[in-house]
């Protein structure tokens, strides 16, 4: 009696996964037929995200030459058109229609690699990207990596191809705060009152933004939030210091009901291909 029981107890447990399992990729069916007829009626704004480019090594953060040409090549015939940080923000702000299929390219840092390996692919594809420059690290080497000269920068600036925008000054890394590293944008550092903070990213946002101004002759528009986090406080800071769009990285796609201080970014790893590239962008 027991033994059978058992057995009624286990195909009762089977019914109840059964149906668990049906009722969820039904769900998930529906939520997937929902996402798209969205996305079928709304711009939607893709944001790429690369870093260092290199002849043939390549990682999480580095894409190769080769890898790089292929993409901006697949996004052209795929008929999608790159655009600039000005129509984003004229989209958002005050509603000007984009291109059928725009595509947004951004590279973060300033590595020379930009300017010696991505920047003539660019030129050469009619794309156009936009460099998010720690200032402060115009023309110096860091960490292993140098970074292009302000004069290299204007150079692409000028050409239209590539637009400089902010990484910040020099808040491009992270503090010991308690038990962990904290991006040095976000948060006080060890003995900083709440106000010296704020003065402190306000100090730097409004450096960067002029630094730019100075060198490139362009305003700073956009900034990329350090490590592709960010919190109200530097929102607002970048609001007063005159930005007008924020990037993070979520790895979504941008929509008009997107919150211009929090537009999403997707990370290009060194081992996709155009395929997957296309893939990740289409909605």
């Amino acid at each position: 009696m027991l033994r059978k029981e058992r057995k009624e107890l286990l195909f009762l447990w089977f019914k109840v996964f059964l149906i668990l399992a049906v009722s969820s990729a039904i769900l998930f069916g529906m939520c997937n037929f929902a996402r798209s007829i969205f996305y079928k009626h709304t711009t939607v704004i893709p944001v790429l995200m690369y870093h260092h480019f290199d002849e043939t090594e390549f990682n999480s953060v580095t894409v190769t030459k080769n890898k790089f040409k292929s993409q901006m090549e697949a996004l052209r015939k795929e008929g999608y058109t790159a655009i600039t940080q000005k129509q984003v923000e004229e989209f958002y702000y005050n509603h000007v229609p984009l291109p059928k299929k725009p595509i947004l390219i951004t590279i973060d840092d300033g590595y020379s690699s930009n300017y010696q390996i991505a920047y003539p692919i660019l030129k050469k594809t009619g794309m156009k990207a936009t460099i998010f420059s720690v200032t402060s690290q115009a023309g110096q080497t860091p960490g292993s990596l140098s970074h292009f000269s302000w004069r290299k920068a204007k150079l692409m600036s000028k050409s239209r191809v590539i637009e400089i925008q902010s990484h910040t000054d020099n808040l491009h890394h992270k503090e010991k705060r308690f038990f962990q590293s904290v991006p040095s944008l976000m948060y006080e550092f060890k003995g900083e009152t709440k106000q010296e903070y704020l003065k402190r990213i306000d100090k730097d946002l409004t450096t960067s933004r002029k630094t730019i101004k100075e060198n490139v002759g362009t305003s700073g528009r956009a900034i990329s939030y350090p490590f592709g986090e960010t919190n109200q406080k530097a929102i607002e800071i970048a609001k007063e210091a005159g930005f007008k769009l924020g990037y993070v990285i979520g790895g979504n796609l941008n929509t008009k009901y997107s919150d211009p201080y929090r537009l999403n970014r997707i990370n290009v790893p060194g081992n996709w291909d155009a395929e997957e590239l296309l893939k990740a962008i289409t909605p």
